[in-house]
């Protein structure tokens, strides 16, 4: 079935709003010989989202988009995900550590969960493998710098206790995306759709009085996942129902044919595009944005990275 967008059914929303047009009229005929009948499919509601999320099973999904439901209105500044378009002036973007808590998670994303995906084991695997590339290497003598080492002294750098936002900011040293639009439909495309997984080091820096270079010693990893939950921007986000979202074969029928392209169960349907949500929050003074960190999973590690430039 063709559907269009909801924009003009927002005009007396519930503070539940609607998604999709105001109804959706169909006239079909029915399989045997008879009179074709009119039904009208009715809106869906925005916040039945999450409730479709669960009976999908995604349940991080769900957990993430009921925080932005029940949080007050905050839109993220575009310049904390991109700090390349801050505005002048004396606007500072805030450490990892400092984000205040109503606007970063650190309870929803687990890596247990993450790792059951095997984009994310790819991707911790991608990490493993660069954790001494020259990218690597170069950030980590930046991190030992702004840490003080005097380059010659014994130097601890982070510690196994540091949670994702500490290791963000002291011992983070590379990084992969996560991810890609064209992923299967599951609980982590709906939760982080492409995020980001980093990887920071805990080990000791020393200056090796024999061969006059400066070395650091890995002794841990430690691995998580950074994203950012908002709606700015215009994405499509899916057509739902109440008893999910449906498959982007479906969702790309629906684009080209007037007709129905799945098994209506008498459920609400509707449209939805990042702007709905930020229309939500305009109109009711709700949808709070927020940073979203993963617990970390340490891994051991043992390996001595040459800090030295090339010679």
């Amino acid at each position: 079935m063709s559907l269009n967008s909801f924009s003009d059914a927002l005009d007396g929303a519930p503070q539940d709003a609607l998604v999709s047009p105001q109804h959706l009229d169909l006239r079909l005929k029915p399989a045997t010989d008879t009179s074709p009948v009119d039904i009208v499919i009715p809106t869906m509601k925005l916040t039945a989202i999450p409730g479709a999320m669960r009976k999908m099973g995604w349940e991080v999904a769900a957990s993430l988009m009921d925080r932005w439901f029940a949080s007050p209105a905050w839109e993220m500044p575009s310049y904390w995900k991109d700090p390349g378009s801050q505005p002048p002036g004396n606007i500072a973007l805030p450490r990892a550590t400092q984000i205040p808590a109503a606007h970063v998670d650190n309870r929803i994303v687990t890596m247990d969960w993450a790792m059951t995906f095997p984009r994310c084991q790819a991707a911790c695997r991608q990490l493993l493998e660069k954790v001494s590339n020259p990218a690597a290497v170069n950030r980590l003598r930046r991190v030992l710098k702004d840490a003080r080492w005097d380059g010659v002294s014994r130097f601890s750098l982070g510690r196994v206790d540091y949670d994702a936002r500490e290791i963000d900011e002291t011992c983070q040293v590379n990084m992969v995306t996560l991810g890609t639009m064209g992923d299967t439909l599951d609980d982590m495309y709906g939760a982080l759709g492409v995020a980001t997984v980093k990887i920071g080091v805990v080990g000791e820096a020393m200056l090796d009085t024999i061969t006059g270079r400066q070395i650091f010693t890995v002794q841990k990893v430690g691995i998580y996942i950074r994203d950012y939950y908002d709606f700015n921007g215009f994405q499509f986000l899916g057509t739902w129902t109440e008893s999910g979202v449906l498959s982007k074969g479906q969702m790309l029928a629906n684009a080209f044919m007037d007709a129905q392209v799945y098994a209506w169960q008498g459920d609400g349907i509707g449209t939805v595009f990042n702007s709905d949500f930020a229309e939500y929050r305009k109109r009711y003074g709700r949808g709070g944005d927020f940073v979203i960190y993963s617990d970390v999973l340490w891994i051991s590690y043992s390996y001595a990275i040459d800090l030295s430039d090339p010679t």
